[in-house]
């Protein structure tokens, strides 16, 4: 018997080697089975990602356009900024060389009236200087008819 025993042994053996295969099959399955379940899902984050990113592109495009946008709206503000700016300072520039002007002429009125003035007081002075002469002969000659008077006096008294 025992050559039977062997033989179950044996036989039991290569059962278990069976089982043991069958279980490695069957752990090749599910090891299969869970990388076709994570390849699903993997394209579903695929699939999400994928549509996540067509929207981020269309928003991507629509915020280049608004920039774009906003960038021409920009240069057209700076250049109506720009254009304002250099008629405002023109039309003062303008205004100033007016201002300049009127100051220029008042100053050429003044310094001509101060001419004027200064000319007039000079013939005024020269008048007063002429009759201040002409009084000054005046009283030298009082003085020598006074001097001649005083010698006849001086004389006749004595």
């Amino acid at each position: 018997m025992s050559n039977q025993n062997l033989q179950i042994a044996d036989d039991a053996r290569r059962l278990l080697r069976g089982f043991n295969a069958i279980e490695l099959i069957a752990k090749a399955f599910e090891d299969v089975g869970k990388l076709e379940q994570a390849g699903t899902e993997a394209e579903a984050k695929l699939s999400a990602i994928n549509a996540e990113l067509a929207t981020t592109k269309t928003e991507l495009e629509a915020a280049q356009q608004a920039t774009r946008e906003s960038q021409a709206e920009g240069k057209r503000t700076v250049s109506d900024a720009k254009a304002v700016a250099d008629q405002t300072i023109a039309a003062a520039n303008e205004k100033a060389q007016g201002i300049v002007d009127a100051a220029n002429a008042k100053a050429a009125d003044a310094d001509e009236t101060v001419k004027v003035g200064v000319a007039a007081a000079k013939a005024e002075l020269n008048d007063i200087t002429a009759q201040c002469t002409a009084k000054l002969a005046e009283v030298e000659a009082l003085e020598d008819r006074a001097k001649d008077a005083r010698e006849y006096l001086a004389k006749l008294a004595g």
